[in-house]
């Protein structure tokens, strides 16, 4: 469980040569903490995204350099009591605020990789709350508005919406780029479709082979460290 991030760092600090950290990289009361507290300086560590390494978003980052974007429209909508069939979806963490629940951190895989393709935004707006019918504690909806240097980002999260929606949409000079991550395709503005269909294990694959090649090897940081992840997790709360 997240909640438990922070002890199980500790009971191994200076113990493990190279980490591999479950997302979030702590709950959200956690925010405050000190890395030096659970970390060496110097400890090899890498925190999961496994939405980077699908084929869909491979694809994206490859074109990404040339497409230089105005806007990017994400979406992640889905309907919370489908999420784990024959369980009372009442009954899960997520439905719970006081057990870490609610969409606005459930959900953290799109803050993560957009900072992963756009980086830190300079500002953010976020409103969160529980406007469904869902029987519920937890906030079911999170609107993120995100200022960059050359782009603006909104992001729509939540807990009801019927049938899955999971996308980024980049807004170009020369027309958009839909990359749908349920369906495993990148619409060009042309109306091209290329498609990236797999196996959703496929991404955890790739992550593992990474995480892999980076525990053997010389380089000390990962393309996902801590000090990173926590700042997405701070970006994810709206506390930025």
């Amino acid at each position: 469980p997240t909640s438990l991030h922070v002890e199980a760092l500790q009971q191994v600090k200076g113990r493990g040569e190279a980490l591999f950290i479950e997302k979030p990289i702590f709950s959200a009361e956690q925010t405050g903490l000190n890395l030096a507290d659970c970390l060496p300086e110097n400890q090899k560590a890498y925190v999961a995204a496994p939405m980077r390494w699908c084929g869909v978003m491979l694809a994206l980052k490859d074109l990404l350099p040339t497409l230089h974007p105005y806007c990017a429209r994400v979406i992640c909508s889905s309907y919370l009591p489908d999420w784990r069939p024959g369980v009372d979806y009442r009954t899960v963490y997520s439905a719970h605020k006081a057990l870490g629940g609610g969409v606005t951190i459930d959900l953290i895989h799109e803050w993560d990789y957009l900072v992963d393709l756009f980086g830190v935004p300079q500002q953010l707006y976020n409103f969160k709350g529980t406007y469904s019918d869902l029987e519920i504690d937890s906030d079911d909806l999170s609107v993120y508005i995100a200022k960059y240097p050359t782009l603006l980002a909104e992001v729509h999260l939540d807990y009801f919406g019927r049938g899955y929606r999971r996308s980024i949409e980049l807004f170009c000079r020369d027309g958009s780029y839909l990359a749908d991550f349920g369906a495993g395709t990148l619409t060009l503005p042309d109306g091209t479709v290329q498609h990236y269909e797999e196996d959703v294990n496929r991404r955890y694959e790739r992550e593992i082979e990474y995480f892999t090649d980076y525990a053997l090897g010389d380089e000390q940081q990962s393309c996902n460290p801590p000090a990173l992840a926590l700042d997405v997790l701070k970006l994810t709360l709206g506390e930025h």
